[in-house]
């Protein structure tokens, strides 16, 4: 396998290293042909994760209404 060298200052790079400890150069990631990689996280958009907290906080809102109807029956129900 050939070994890297930095772009700034010519240093032999190991394949792990994200900068060269020289000159603190970014090290390019090597791109292997063929190669298996990972794919990017997905990530729940902004837009999903707000529809997520209006539908819940709707659902609270409403139990919590219907809990207040039910303690107005029975506060007028006990009263007769």
């Amino acid at each position: 396998m050939d070994m890297e060298t930095c772009a700034g200052c010519g240093t032999t790079l190991a394949p792990t290293w994200k900068f060269c400890v020289r000159c603190g150069l970014a090290v390019p990631e090597v791109q292997v042909p063929g190669a298996i990689r990972p794919d990017a996280p997905v990530y729940a958009s902004h837009r999903t994760r707000n529809r997520a907290l209006l539908i819940g906080g709707i659902g609270i809102f409403l139990i919590g209404i219907a809990l207040l109807v039910v303690a107005f029956v029975m506060f007028t129900s006990s009263s007769h």
